[in-house]
């Protein structure tokens, strides 16, 4: 596994990434990680039984990247005995290194996408010349395209991925770990955590342009006035964390309102919730939400691809029109009033969840793509 960032960095392609590799190790996979060295950080160490090796990056940016491209291709070139797939996660530069490599040894290479629409990476390649040069070597040389949902493969399709060589493997979750608790236990861990005891919403996840927590922010005081029990828990950090505070400081209802930092044992601060709202302007497949479904919440989240793909309105969560913080104001009152709704909506998506995204299915469709791959190297060899 290729990927420029990995533990202790836990965003979302990183979660994915680390989540496979524990479920594939405990299946008997052989694999190793290699990412980028920050500073700090050992060049080696193993987490769990992953093995983590870090080669050589030392800046940011695109000098950052050129030298981590150079020092994994190095380091791969010299390790290329002990692996037969190269699985890069995000279409960056080290999927670059990657086709290159896999082009010398001889080797599979597999590249999950991360997202679709202007921050995915088609967009986001499609910004400078040798980015469009980038993509035209995946579009060419990847052996397989992993996309998560259907709007990316849609997205690759009209850039001129080839259909054949695209795999939809939906991103997973632990659905062990990310269980429901009963209404005692669910009490007894907001004392733990020294949460109110009241109705509790939450929000998981970055604090950046796009995620919308500024809509949420801004639908609040018309919640609080309505159902005025009710909590804002805000868990995660980004660049927007100071201003997203400043403007809940000039609400009324600013002692409704929690910033909670970045938690490491986000399943416990799920658990003690009452309804999940997701008010993104666009994502990919979220962890957070999957998540959040998984341990049975009620769930409130933008009409936007990838969502509308797990979360069906009036099915297993409720939908919203992007931006609309009035709408989104009423369909929050609305579930903390119905606490059956709520309940018949959490288990729906609980019953979604475990059906198609917990992490022991979406690994066998990954162990069935790598043997394919390994098959087709087989017949290719001996033709």
């Amino acid at each position: 596994m290729v990927l420029a960032r990995f533990y202790p960095v836990l965003g979302g392609t990183e979660k994915q990434a680390l989540l496979l590799a524990q479920y594939l190790r405990k299946q008997g996979t052989e694999l190793f990680v290699v990412t980028a060295r920050r500073q700090q950080q050992k060049a080696y160490e193993e987490l769990g039984n992953i093995k983590i090796y870090r080669t050589a990056s030392y800046f940011s940016g695109w000098s950052g990247s050129l030298i981590f491209m150079f020092s994994s291709f190095i380091f791969l070139w010299r390790k290329h005995r002990h692996f037969d797939i190269i699985h890069v996660f995000l279409a960056g530069s080290p999927a670059l290194m990657a086709v290159l490599l896999g082009r010398l040894l001889q080797k599979k290479v597999v590249l999950k996408f991360g997202g679709a629409g202007s921050t995915g990476d088609i967009a986001t390649s499609n910004k400078s010349l040798l980015g469009r040069i980038k993509i035209s070597l995946l579009k060419k040389y990847i052996s397989s395209y992993v996309v998560p949902t259907q709007e990316i493969s849609a997205e690759i399709r009209q850039e001129g991925f080839y259909p054949a060589k695209t795999q939809h493997i939906a991103n997973g979750v632990d659905i062990e770990k990310f269980s429901p608790v009963s209404a005692a236990e669910k009490t007894l861990l907001r004392q733990e955590l020294k949460l109110p005891l009241q109705h509790l919403v939450l929000y998981a996840g970055r604090l950046e342009k796009g995620k919308g927590v500024d809509i949420l922010l801004t639908c609040w005081s018309a919640v609080c006035q309505q159902f005025p029990t009710a909590h804002l828990l805000i868990l995660g950090d980004g660049t927007l964390l100071a201003s997203l505070k400043n403007r809940a400081m000039s609400l009324d209802c600013r002692e409704q309102i929690h910033f909670l930092g970045t938690i490491q044992e986000i399943h416990k601060y799920l658990q003690t919730a009452d309804l999940f709202v997701l008010p993104s302007l666009a994502e990919g497949l979220s962890n957070a939400l999957l998540e959040a479904a998984s341990c049975r919440l009620a769930i409130i989240a933008t009409d936007i691809g990838g969502t509308n793909e797990l979360i069906g309105n009036g099915r297993n969560g409720l939908l919203v029109t992007l931006g609309n913080s009035q709408i989104l104001a009423e369909r929050i009152v609305f579930l903390l009033t119905d606490e059956q709704e709520r309940s018949r909506l959490g288990t729906a998506a609980r019953q979604t969840v475990a059906a198609n995204y917990s992490i022991g299915i979406i690994a066998d469709k990954y162990l069935n793509l790598y043997k394919s791959l390994i098959e087709r190297t087989s017949l290719d060899t001996h033709n």
